[in-house]
């Protein structure tokens, strides 16, 4: 169950990882779009007039080239758009189905502490009422049980002629009792206080596993609203992803 909370909790943060990878990626596209759409729209022929004129046809029909080349490049960064959109709808659709997940599984787990809690309580209850019929069945016996045994021992003698009935090594019984009976209180108070000890390293570990399952839900959130990218961030991006970009687009002969 804890390496399954674990996985869980590491495919959420892949995934979160991914989508802002991609909000990245499509901020960087559409700062491509805009620079193509800005030198599709440009006034090239205002820029003629400073082109001798033998020169003015040739620049002409280089910049005819030029937008020919740039239907093409147009048409890969509209598919690559619809492939972006289409990958973070994908990615958000995971992390909502990993959400679902932990949150079943935390009301699994629930359902099974309430149900071990429901069957804790009630061996509690008849453990109590056992408890309480073995005390009341002591305290009935006990006195009587203890002054029988004590006035059968021989280190008392009721027969003793005059009134010494306690014989001289009646000391022996005291020299053992006494030790033998903070000895008892001692181991008592050791194993006590283990138990105490093991429960606490327990609540310890629930604890962790709780603060693991918040930070699992945390890193869902950032996923779900990821931070946006800096122009700085864009601008790195772009820089890696040019020379890419640019061997994979291949234009049309001309």
């Amino acid at each position: 169950m804890a390496d399954r909370d674990a996985d869980l909790a590491e495919y959420s943060k892949e995934v979160g990882k991914s989508l802002s990878q991609l909000g990245l990626d499509q901020a960087v596209l559409s700062l491509q779009i805009s620079a193509e759409t800005y030198l599709r729209n440009a006034e090239s022929v205002r820029w003629t007039d400073d082109f001798p004129e033998n020169g003015r046809e040739s620049y002409k029909m280089l910049c005819q080239k030029v937008l020919h080349i740039d239907d093409y490049v147009e048409q890969q960064f509209q598919d690559l758009k619809v492939y972006l959109v289409f990958t973070q709808e994908r990615a958000r659709t995971l992390m909502t189905v990993l959400f679902n997940l932990i949150a079943r599984q935390d009301v699994n787990a629930s359902i099974e502490l309430a149900k071990d809690s429901r069957t804790i309580a009630l061996a509690a209850k008849n453990d109590s009422s056992s408890m309480k019929t073995i005390a009341v069945m002591t305290m009935l016996f006990l006195p009587g049980t203890f002054f029988a045994a004590l006035f059968s021992t021989p280190m008392l003698d009721w027969n003793a002629s005059g009134s010494q009935v306690i014989q001289p090594r009646f000391g022996y019984y005291w020299a053992f009792t006494i030790p033998c009976t903070i000895a008892v209180f001692i181991c008592w108070y050791f194993i006590t206080k283990r138990q105490k000890a093991t429960e606490a390293k327990e609540d310890l570990e629930e604890r962790a596993k709780v603060v693991q399952r918040t930070n699992t839900f945390s890193s869902m959130a950032d996923a779900e609203h990821p931070v946006k990218p800096t122009l700085k961030q864009k601008a790195q991006v772009l820089a890696k992803r040019l020379p890419r970009w640019r061997q994979d687009v291949k234009p049309p002969a001309i």
